[in-house]
């Protein structure tokens, strides 16, 4: 299921303190820790804490946070009631609010693996996926779209942050098979490396399908997505693209609806359609 983080008006906007939601479906019970020593790993001392029911987390505000990446893993994905087994970052900036979400962890993935600034990976991001100057990145896209209904760019944006999950839990199930490993965390994290690369080597707007098909055409992304790379890269491409329909054959456009209800239903019918497609890899094993 999807992630999602806090918006505008929720946690953390205090001057003192940072914090916001984890969004995949909002993810409760999650470990969020400050990667103060850049390894990606929990170290004993770095600030640590768990998500409350709503997904939401915060951290007294220190300014040696600045330019820190957040990293989420564990909890229970609020639209499905299944532990969550990906990995999520965020990169601390000057602001209260720091979500946690598909797009913040493809941000921060970029921004490590290829030496971008954030400026420069957030510019990437809009490019290939064409999303709106007006549209913060760091948006709970739930949230965002509760109060731009009438938006249809707004729909589109959560949409987006669906498929891309979808599409990295297609091929991070592909690989642990292929692996015969139960990390699945630490696959995420390999299969966000990979979209990087397709992102990097991509210089149009663009879909999340055709991005997965440019990382199986570089040798280090190819690597990353393990031995059946094409084939899981097919099914993942299908799992995004049939995500984005289940939000939008999905009436969310009404003035007066329950929005976390329809968003739920349309996340676990594109979830429907992945574990149909997980099948198939399973049965192409």
């Amino acid at each position: 299921a999807m992630t999602i983080l806090v918006g505008c008006g929720d946690a953390g906007n205090a001057a003192d303190t940072i914090g916001g939601k984890v969004v995949d479906g909002y993810i409760s019970k999650a470990t969020v820790f400050i990667d103060m020593n850049n390894d990606g790993n929990y170290t004993i001392g770095e600030p640590k804490t768990i998500t409350d029911d709503n997904g939401a987390y915060s951290f007294e505000n220190k300014p040696e946070y600045q330019g820190k990446t957040i990293i989420v893993s564990g909890g229970i994905d609020q639209d499905t009631k299944k532990q969550y087994q990906g990995k999520l970052k965020s990169i601390i900036t000057n602001k209260s609010v720091a979500n946690i979400t598909p797009f913040t962890t493809q941000i921060a993935t970029l921004v490590k693996e290829h030496n971008k600034t954030l400026s420069q990976a957030e510019a990437k991001i809009r490019q290939i996926f064409n999303i709106d100057q007006d549209i913060n990145l760091n948006e709970d896209p739930v949230e965002y779209f509760r109060q731009n209904s009438t938006n249809s760019k707004a729909k589109d944006f959560l949409a987006l942050n669906v498929a891309l999950h979808k599409a990295i839990d297609t091929l991070a199930l592909a690989k642990q098979k292929d692996n015969n490993t139960t990390s699945l965390s630490d696959i995420s994290e390999d299969i966000f490396s990979a979209l990087s690369y397709g992102i990097e080597d991509t210089n149009s707007p663009s879909t999340i399908q055709k991005i997965i098909s440019k990382a199986t055409q570089n040798t280090k992304a190819k690597e990353k997505l393990g031995a059946k790379a094409t084939n899981s890269a097919l099914a993942a491409a299908k799992v995004a693209f049939e995500s984005m329909k289940a939000f939008n054959d999905t009436n969310i456009s009404k003035i007066n609806f329950d929005l976390d209800k329809e968003v739920a239903k349309a996340s676990i019918k594109a979830d429907n359609v992945k574990e149909e497609f997980e099948k198939e890899i399973g049965r192409a094993s």
